[in-house]
């Protein structure tokens, strides 16, 4: 993604352009107004900042030139006071995250719609809950003591289930009992097939937990920080993969459930889609076409500010119904 930004090429100045002023909005966190893209862009970052922990790491050896070091010379990139502090950078996408969700409770909030106000603020809970894990591992690995571990293990599991039941049930709108009478747990309109939707649920809470143990190790009885080199490549592949899945559901749930509030119908068309597969013919305000359309399609496809006559008596190739 960063090297996407930096690419000199023109025919994407727009998208860069697009993507950088997300990101600001995200960076100056409350003080902006919150958009779909922008939170959406911001849940990814909590899947990424593991790997800048990893490269913080990785630049201080550098800096510090320690990776000259022989093997009994202990590296001052290695103790435990630069362990917690880069530890720490793990909290900042859910920094972005929290005061985005307190944002959108706040202008729900000013808006009088009580519920959405309570459900923002229990996701910046579950943000919350996720810093205060992060806070507590750090301390963990200065101290080293037994409360502080002990608070690791609890607010490590809460933090895991909390993330896990946001995202089936609202994320992905899961878990609506009776809304779909063949398949008990879904919801009422499921764009893929049913065992699709039971298949992510457990698989997501498998990766969910693995993702766990990268950012909070502590909270899982691994002490001994040195173990991770030789899981954390797996378990950062394994968030890869349920982060993209994780995309999928999310965004179709956006899509039909219409959270965003900028959409009229459940499709669009796209006008490359039609490219091959339609004719529209402009013959004294009457439009023909040899496949079936919505009147809304046809008029989509209208010059502006000019009306499209639809006929309906035209030939029996040509078929028109105001609602299919």
């Amino acid at each position: 993604w960063v090297l996407y930004m930096v690419i000199p090429f023109s025919s994407i100045k727009y998208t860069k352009r697009f993507l950088c002023k997300s990101f600001l909005k995200q960076i100056i966190s409350p003080f902006s107004s919150v958009e779909f893209i922008d939170f959406f862009l911001a849940d990814q970052w909590t899947s990424l900042f593991t790997l800048v922990v990893d490269l913080s790491f990785s630049l201080c050896y550098a800096f510090t030139t320690d990776f000259l070091l022989d093997g009994e010379t202990q590296s001052a990139c290695d103790n435990n006071t630069t362990k917690a502090i880069l530890s720490l950078l793990r909290a900042f996408p859910y920094h972005i995250r929290f005061w985005q969700c307190i944002r959108r409770a706040w202008e729900r909030k000013k808006e009088h719609q009580k519920t959405k106000y309570l459900w923002h603020a229990a996701n910046a809970g579950k943000y919350s809950f996720a810093l205060i894990t992060v806070f507590i591992n750090a301390f963990h690995i200065y101290f080293g003591s037994l409360s502080t571990e002990i608070l690791a293990v609890v607010f490590g599991v809460l933090t895991t289930l909390y993330a896990y039941c946001w995202d089936i049930y609202k994320d992905w709108g899961l878990l609506r009992w009776g809304a779909n009478k063949d398949h008990k747990c879904l919801r009422r309109r499921l764009t893929y097939p049913a065992f699709a939707y039971y298949a992510a649920m457990v698989i997501n809470f498998a990766f969910r937990v693995s993702w766990a143990v990268s950012l909070y190790p502590v909270s899982f009885g691994i002490v001994d920080l040195s173990l991770m080199h030789y899981i954390a490549l797996g378990l950062n592949l394994i968030e890869v993969a349920r982060r993209c899945m994780w995309n999928v559901f999310r965004i179709e749930n956006e899509h039909l459930n219409n959270c965003g509030e900028f959409r009229v119908v459940q499709d669009i068309p796209i006008a490359e889609d039609y490219a091959n597969a339609i004719k529209v013919y402009y013959d004294d305000n009457t439009v023909q076409t040899s496949k079936l359309l919505r009147v809304d399609d046809l008029n989509l496809y209208a010059p502006r500010n000019e009306d499209v006559n639809v006929n309906a008596n035209v030939e029996s190739e040509i078929v028109v119904v105001g609602d299919l």
